[in-house]
């Protein structure tokens, strides 16, 4: 029997949080997968004094251009992380906005590794046109 406010199919869905938009998102994805790509931006990971409401707020505010040119939704999670869902979206446009809002958090430690490394520990891209990267994803969303 499943859990009362929960659904079947592979998603825990509570009923409005920013989580359970999330994965009502991912959900209509599944049926059209082309184009689409998520962001998950570890803020949850900064210092403690760079986690503020507001400081997510603003950061969260670096893509409101490709909210309100393309088809692009951020979701702030309750652990401060960030969750960016694009379809259609160039890229380079999407990159280019978390470069910006990684630079509002440039002095943070966790932003401090050499530019030359391939780890990024600040944030994971996924295909969600690869079976494999949205399996992934809708796993990690579920532990949210």
């Amino acid at each position: 029997m499943a859990d009362p406010g929960y659904t079947t199919g592979g998603y825990n869905e509570a009923e409005t949080s920013e989580e359970s938009l999330l994965l009502s998102c991912l959900k209509r994805i599944e049926a059209n997968p082309a184009g689409a790509y998520a962001v998950h931006m570890y803020l949850s990971k900064l210092k403690a004094s760079n986690r503020q409401p507001h400081f997510i707020g603003i950061a969260a505010r670096t893509f409101d251009s490709l909210i309100e040119s393309f088809e692009a939704t951020v979701f702030s999670i309750h652990n401060s992380d960030l969750i960016l869902v694009c379809r259609n979206v160039p890229v380079d446009d999407a990159d280019a906005a978390v470069d910006k809002m990684r630079a509002l958090f440039g002095e943070d430690p966790l932003l401090a590794t050499e530019d030359e490394a391939f780890e990024d520990s600040f944030s994971n891209w996924y295909d969600l046109s690869q079976p494999e990267d949205y399996s992934t994803f809708v796993g990690i969303a579920n532990d949210l």
